[in-house]
């Protein structure tokens, strides 16, 4: 079954969609959940807005597609269960995109979110999409998430927060308040940490690593601690120090460019 360019108000749910159904062009304003999808039906072209719940809730291989959040109190999307968001925008919402349990999310942009833009949790993944100022974090990561070809700009805590082996390849954060938090064994690959403004565009923690990536102009380029590792790295640039090797730490260094730092372009803060 399918619907088209229908609009739903003030209800429990405004679109349930199961079953293979679909729905097109249409709008779920003012309900406790905008959209709520599950065995593998799909949602294009619509518009979650000013729900008190989620916008769309998609589980059970669910696809939505070309959609808009905007305004909702929860999530703008949340996925559970092998869900799938692409080409959409999660706005003003308190998280913007939730994944859970394998979702992904493709060629989307989470914008001025009063929490975290990109929420990834249990093996979720993210690419090709943009994190804009959000009150927290651009892309928060756990339990395996990945994020590929992705960038943040302009969020008041950290563009990428990683822990629980998660991985950040190919992406960037500018004009962050910091650039890239990592924990637990997390890894970030062959990406920039530029103009962030806070404390320093890479910390590493626990047994964290960096590799083949790039920190300029912000304060601090790149604080390591805890056996974190760090390879083929560039701190260009930044106003106070290129690389920072912090408190007992047994990090390791291989392959360190550091230039043109405020203070030091490396310091070992032992």
């Amino acid at each position: 079954s399918s619907i088209t360019d229908s609009t739903a108000n003030y209800n429990n749910r405004g679109f349930q969609v199961q079953d293979f159904s679909s729905v097109t062009d249409s709008t779920a304003n003012y309900n406790l959940r905008g959209f709520y999808l599950y065995a593998s039906s799909t949602v294009t072209s619509s518009t979650s807005n000013s729900n008190y719940n989620n916008g769309f809730e998609l589980s059970g291989s669910s696809i939505v597609t070309d959609s808009i959040a905007q305004n909702n109190v929860e999530s703008g999307f949340i996925l559970h269960i092998n869900g799938s968001v692409t080409d959409s925008l999660a706005e003003n919402n308190s998280v913007g995109f939730r994944s859970y349990n394998v979702g992904t999310v493709t060629d989307s942009i989470a914008n001025g979110n009063s929490n975290v833009g990109f929420y990834l949790v249990s093996s979720s993944s993210v690419t090709d999409s943009t994190a804009n100022d959000n009150s927290e974090y651009g892309f928060y990561l756990s339990d395996s998430s990945s994020v590929t070809d992705s960038t943040a700009s302009d969020n008041d805590i950290y563009g990428f927060y990683l822990s629980d082996s998660s991985s950040v390849t190919d992406s960037t954060a500018s004009d962050n308040y910091n650039g890239f938090s990592l924990h637990d064994s997390s890894s970030v690959t062959d990406s920039i940490a530029n103009n962030n403004h806070g404390v320093v565009g890479f910390v590493l923690f626990q047994l964290s690593s960096v590799i083949s990536s790039t920190a300029n102009n912000n304060n601090n380029g790149f604080n390591l601690y805890g056996s974190s590792f760090a390879e083929n790295i560039v701190a260009l640039d930044n106003q106070i120090d290129g690389v920072i090797l912090q408190g007992d730490s047994s990090s390791l260094l291989t392959g360190i460019t550091s230039c043109g730092n405020g203070a030091h372009d490396i310091f070992s803060n032992f």
